[in-house]
Parts: C-alpha cells; sequence; structure tokens
C-alpha cells in the first residue's frame, strides 16, 4: 500500500503513544529492523481495491485487474 507521507501518518497514528514523538519516529523508519508498535485506541483500516470508476459525466472506465482478486470479469458479482 502506499503513502503519501509516511511520517505524518506515523506521528498521527502514535501520538497518544508515549515516547514515539518525530526524531524516534524517523529512528525507526531508518532502522534495519521493523518495530511492532501495538496502537492503543486499535485503529481500524478499511482497503478497498477496484477494477472500475466513474467519472463525474457518468462514464465508466474498466481497469485491468493487476492483482487478480476477486470474480473474474463476467463471473459472480457482475
Amino acid at each position: 500500500m502506499r503513502v503519501s507521507d509516511p511520517p505524518a501518518l506515523a506521528e498521527f497514528l502514535l501520538r497518544s503513544t508515549p515516547g514515539w514523538d518525530a526524531a524516534k519516529i524517523a529512528a525507526a523508519m531508518e532502522a534495519e529492523r521493523p518495530q511492532v508498535v501495538v496502537l492503543k485506541p486499535r485503529v481500524p483500516v478499511w482497503l478497498l481495491y477496484t477494477t472500475a470508476a466513474a467519472s463525474p459525466d457518468g462514464r465508466i472506465a474498466f481497469f485491468e485487474n493487476v492483482y487478480h482478486r476477486g470474480a473474474p470479469a463476467g463471473g459472480p458479482g457482475r
């Protein structure tokens, strides 16, 4: 998943976690090994992957399913 500003997202998510300031976040992002931090409260994440989009004028554009997930075109759900 791409994030446009990872340090800002980390600061936002860790704002209530003692000891996690911008400097510590930057150091953790540069470290060789990942560090797991349990967020409290938990933050729900909802991801949506779609292969079609409607334009403001009502036209629908279809895109290739590059991840090959879900039902094939013409299958269930269509």
